[in-house]
């Protein structure tokens, strides 16, 4: 059931009514995890089980840790909990590096019996439940129960793609929802907003370069910038489309859950730009990774292997390919090159900040290739394909990529300066909520064909 489908819509709708219709908090509670619960399922019954048997494993272990601060209590759930994340997401990829790199081909068979499939969202929830453990081991959290832990875990506005939360990000609210003055224009406009990026940008910059990268040898200079620039538009408009969507219900709900991005195209540092994309895995990585390495307590050099490791780490969450370690080496080398310039402080003037913002972008595409493409072969495609220059790829489709790129930009510029602009949301929100309510049906009805997945649902 995807967040741009129809019958998300009335899912969300009656999920909506029934809510609010509820009067005791522990009512609402229950109603939330029931439909959490039927949301994940709907994808996938086994995975739900499974699903439901990390939480309950986990919650055991929180509970055998109120009894006893034990550390091999502490260990073996974290350890379990890594294992089978590790098992689910590169199991496949290692057999096939047996079996086809060090040519053991009964690995292939393996891999072929085994026939592992990924369960939705394990990367988000697995970092979730990580940290809410990790918090309580340090003493950050004191009274909860499993009904509070278990919607806080399974909550479905966020679950699948994120945000990360942290425990005291929700569960303070969790009693005590509540929707303020203006707070539904709120939630409305950041749904209509989340569905535009995602159906009107992503899905139809996906549309045009998706055949591109899937022949990445026919690629001409033109081509190349054009599936390079149209995944970067197309990514951020789809991520930050699906957090605008999980916020907005979330606050239709009368929960605030937190933001994950701030105009990162915007930025003038590669570290600047790390403080504004994927804020919630960032910060991740930065306490429960970076920090406990030493962060930048350390010599020199201890710093820069641990921001390597932190960043390579990062990315082989994101995937079980060569790609991804890649992309992760890159972000952390071009982190470690800004400091040795001194330039991952903020700019000074318009003219740097406009400067330093061209080369992070130049940068972060790079990266971005690396990201996109199924395999080093792709990437080394696209990047022979900057050196040539017959213009073969000029299409009107092809352009029109370049069009959405600052669209994205244009969307990003909307959100860094939405003071100017938001307040005149709230004073007309009477009209302007069932205004948006019938733009999001009508942005989701317009498709003619099947809703795609959001990119990031395959992490």
């Amino acid at each position: 059931m995807l967040f741009n489908s129809t019958a998300f819509i009335l899912f969300f709708l009656v999920v909506h009514q029934v809510f609010w219709r509820l009067s005791s908090a522990g009512g609402r509670k229950h109603w939330l995890l029931a439909s959490s619960l039927a949301f994940y399922g709907f994808w996938s019954v086994p995975f739900l089980l499974h699903f439901v048997g990390v939480v309950l494993l986990a919650y055991g272990a929180l509970a055998l840790l109120r009894r006893s601060r034990s550390r091999l209590v502490f260990a073996g759930i974290l350890t379990a909990l890594i294992a089978n994340l590790l098992f689910f997401k590169y199991t496949n990829s290692v057999l096939g590096i047996l079996g086809d790199s060090l040519g053991v081909p009964r690995a292939l068979l393996w891999r072929e019996e085994l026939g592992i499939v990924l369960p939705l969202a394990i990367s988000f929830y697995t970092f979730q439940i990580i940290a809410f453990i990790v918090d309580y081991w340090r003493g950050e959290i004191e009274e909860f129960n499993f009904l509070d832990f278990a919607v806080f875990i399974f909550f479905f506005p966020q679950l699948i793609a994120g945000p990360i939360m942290r425990h005291h990000e929700f569960l303070g609210q969790l009693d005590n929802p509540r929707m303020e003055s203006g707070d539904a224009a709120r939630g409305a406009n950041r749904q209509q907003r989340g569905t535009g990026k995602r159906v009107q940008v992503a899905d139809e910059i996906g549309s045009i370069i998706n055949p591109m990268w899937a022949a990445p040898g026919e690629l001409d200079a033109i081509g190349s910038a054009v599936v390079t620039l149209g995944f970067v538009a197309q990514i951020y408009c789809d991520f930050s489309g699906y957090t605008d969507m999980a916020r907005g219900m979330a606050l239709l709900l009368g929960y605030r859950i937190p933001e994950n991005f701030f105009a990162p195209y915007l930025a003038t540092s590669f570290t600047d730009l790390w403080r504004r994309w994927h804020v919630t895995l960032a910060t991740w990585l930065r306490d429960y990774l970076y920090f406990p390495l030493g962060g930048s307590r350390v010599s020199t050099g201890r710093l820069y292997l641990n921001i390597l490791i932190v960043m390579c780490l990062g990315g082989l969450w994101h995937g079980n390919s060569y790609n991804f370690f890649f992309w992760g080496f890159w972000s952390g080398l071009c982190l470690i090159a800004e400091k040795l310039a001194g330039m991952d402080g903020p700019a000074t003037t318009i003219v740097r900040a406009i400067l330093r913002n061209g080369y992070v972008m130049v940068a972060w595409c790079i990266g971005a290739i690396f990201f996109r493409a199924p395999d080093l072969q792709t990437v080394f495609a696209v990047f022979a394909g900057f050196t040539d220059w017959t213009a073969r790829n000029a299409g009107v489709g092809e352009l029109q990529v370049f069009q959405f790129y600052l669209m994205a930009l244009l969307l990003q510029a909307a959100r860094r300066y939405r003071q100017y602009y938001e307040r005149y949301l709230f004073e007309y929100s009477v009209y302007l909520v069932p205004v948006l309510t019938v733009l999001i049906y009508f942005m989701i009805a317009r498709i003619e064909k099947p809703a795609a997945e959001f990119y990031y649902f395959q992490f």
